[in-house]
Parts: structure tokens; C-alpha cells; sequence
């Protein structure tokens, strides 16, 4: 009895379907960061990381550059955020909030790679109270 179970349990595990997971792969190299220099001031930044949903699902965040295996194909819509340091510790790591989300719609194929850089800039509602460019002080 026990050498008919055991024969049938390895034919199960030799002759078993296995699944495809060849994954498709999504690379950020970096991310743009432009402002409108007069009112929003220099464009200098220090986006680390890209906080990356697909489909309204949460796929991970992922220090920059990154490359992104995912078990899926076809056409999907991408919304990455601009993700920082809060108060310069790695430990604390999340999306800044005056940042605008970059929202794209990409096609994945099994085993090929989609390179996107998210283009970011600040939000449209926000007001800049003072601008320092480290060559004189504006206050709007």
C-alpha cells in the first residue's frame, strides 16, 4: 500500500504542469523633475524611489534605478510616485506629497524589458511663500 502511494506521489511531482513564469520587467532608470523656475524655484531634487501601482495595485517601492520583474502581460496602467527620504533616513522612506503622481499605460511581453522615466512635477494647487536660490531670497 504504501509503495502504490508513494509511486503514484512521484508521478504527480515528475510529470506535474508546469506554469510559465517568465516575467515581464518594468525598469525606472530615474525619474524627471521639472518646476516652473519663477514661481516654483530650481528644479533640483532628490527623488531615491519610485512607489509603482499597477492597476490600482500596489507592486512595491523600489530604490532608483530599478528593474521590476512582473508576472503579467499585455496592457496595464502604471501610476508611479516620487518617493524620498523623510528627513534624509533611509529608514523612513515615502511619497513626497507635493509631488504630482506620473500615470502611464504600458504593454508587457514575457521576457522583454519596458523602460519608463516618470516625468514628475510639483502639484498644481500648491503656493510658494518664499523661493531660495541660494543667490537671493523671493517672497511671492
Amino acid at each position: 500500500m504504501i509503495k502504490s502511494l508513494l509511486i503514484v506521489f512521484s508521478a504527480f511531482l515528475l510529470f506535474s504542469c508546469k506554469e510559465d513564469i517568465t516575467p515581464s520587467w518594468l525598469e525606472i532608470p530615474a525619474m524627471n523633475f521639472t518646476t516652473d523656475e519663477p514661481i516654483e524655484g530650481a528644479n533640483s531634487q532628490s527623488i531615491d524611489d519610485a512607489w509603482v501601482y499597477m492597476d490600482g495595485k500596489a507592486i512595491g517601492v523600489f530604490e532608483l534605478p530599478c528593474k521590476i520583474p512582473i508576472l503579467d502581460e499585455g496592457e496595464h496602467t502604471f501610476i508611479i510616485y516620487a518617493g524620498i527620504r523623510q528627513n534624509g533616513i533611509n529608514y523612513y522612506r515615502v511619497k513626497y506629497p507635493f509631488y504630482e503622481r506620473y500615470e502611464t499605460t504600458l504593454t508587457l511581453v514575457k521576457g522583454e524589458t519596458v523602460s519608463v522615466t516618470p516625468q514628475i512635477t510639483y502639484k498644481s494647487n500648491l503656493h510658494f511663500e518664499m523661493i531660495e536660490d541660494f543667490e537671493a531670497l523671493v517672497c511671492i
